[in-house]
């Protein structure tokens, strides 16, 4: 326990294969694929604000991840990676795994022993939003 009596607890990590639409507080250990950036714009600060997109899995199954500035780097193919806190992002019915600032993308402490599962690519599945009447 700290000393400010918060209890921290572990992250609990799940697999590609458990990833659903509504998913939210994602941890999960991914191998990379590919990566490539997408889009660069110059902003009016004279900075740049990158998009980019990997592909990432596990033994389970792979997933698109969208990145943004410095997360590309860490997203390098052959890599493996840790995402803490990541949420789904649907995009035109497709799932993408996205983290925000409430959460992390980092390079693992050690190369993962598994190879990806390309036979399941949970964002090549389509979801269709349904309205449900309750009455």
């Amino acid at each position: 326990m700290a000393s400010n009596g918060i209890v921290l607890k572990k992250p609990t990590f799940i697999k590609v294969d458990q990833l659903q639409p509504d998913s939210r507080g994602v941890n999960v250990i991914l191998k990379v694929k590919t990566s490539h950036t997408k889009l660069e714009k110059d902003r009016q600060d004279g900075s740049k604000m990158r998009i980019g997109e990997a592909i990432a899995g596990d033994d389970t199954g792979m997933v698109t991840l969208t990145l943004r500035g410095e997360q590309i780097e860490t997203c390098q193919p052959g890599k493996t990676i840790v995402v803490r806190n990541g949420k789904i992002q649907m995009f035109k019915g497709h799932i993408r795994l996205e983290v925000d600032k409430w959460g992390k993308i980092v390079q693992a402490e050690e190369e993962a022993k598994f190879e990806i599962n390309e036979g399941n690519d949970v964002s090549s599945t389509e979801y269709e939003l349904v309205t449900i009447n309750e009455g």
